[in-house]
């Protein structure tokens, strides 16, 4: 059966004889085997479709936040896993502890950009546990760690996509902090361009198009340029 579960045929029959109650099978013995064919085949979608329709017909979610933590852990990039935690969290509202969990994994590695996202995930799906300036100190944490760790700046800068640079002047105030302790680190700049450019200041935000072009992201040189004629233009 396992060499067969590429067959999208197949494993559709396999569903159908799941589905029939006459049949009488059990399905926790084929979680079971699924667990095997996630572990031999884990970027297999086939392997995790299926698993999503047993744990709909079970109605029993209870072993799959573990299974999933323990997938990631193998694997931090792999999307199926993480698209599946997603959807029993979403489909069972299991928010509650996911903040927990994403941490454990950037702990282990600061750089999962996918930790990131599932972070961003629970936050902008469950309101009742987001506090933006709480979280703008939990992105600053992780960017003295390593501040030419692109993730968390972009977290930073998606924690505000919906307001103002303006309303948290935390965000100002450390990215001037680190323009002075990283000096060679391209993102705080990139984010000072973001800022200025909301300010309406085009000296500062043209200056900082300057530093970037010139100096700590000429392979994007262009894009800089171009930045700074149209800062110049509005």
């Amino acid at each position: 059966a396992g060499k067969l579960i590429y067959a999208l045929d197949v494993v559709s029959y396999r569903r159908l004889c799941l589905a029939n109650k006459e049949n009488k099978l059990d399905l926790n013995e084929e979680l079971e085997f699924l667990a095997e064919m996630c572990s031999e085949h884990p970027k297999n979608y086939q392997v995790w479709h299926h698993r999503k329709f047993l744990v709909q017909q079970l109605n029993d979610c209870s072993a799959e936040l573990d299974f999933t933590k323990d997938c990631i852990l193998e694997d931090s990039k792999n999307y199926h896993a993480w698209a599946f935690r997603q959807w029993v969290i979403r489909t069972f509202n299991l928010w509650d502890k996911e903040l927990e969990v994403v941490e454990e994994f950037l702990e282990k590695d600061p750089r999962n950009n996918s930790a990131w996202n599932e972070r961003y995930f629970v936050l902008s799906n469950a309101a009742h546990l987001l506090d933006v300036n709480k979280e703008i100190e939990f992105s600053i944490k992780y960017i003295r760690k390593s501040p030419n760790n692109l993730s968390p700046w972009c977290y930073l800068k998606g924690l505000v996509k919906n307001a103002r640079f303006g309303d948290y002047p935390a965000i100002e105030a450390f990215c001037k902090e680190a323009a002075e302790s990283y000096p060679i680190c391209p993102h705080v700049h990139s984010l000072l361009v973001d800022i200025a450019e909301e300010k309406k200041d085009k000296d500062s935000a043209a200056a900082e198009c300057d530093v970037l072009a010139t100096k700590l992201d000429t392979i994007h040189a262009k894009y800089w340029n171009y930045r700074k004629s149209r800062v110049m233009c509005n």
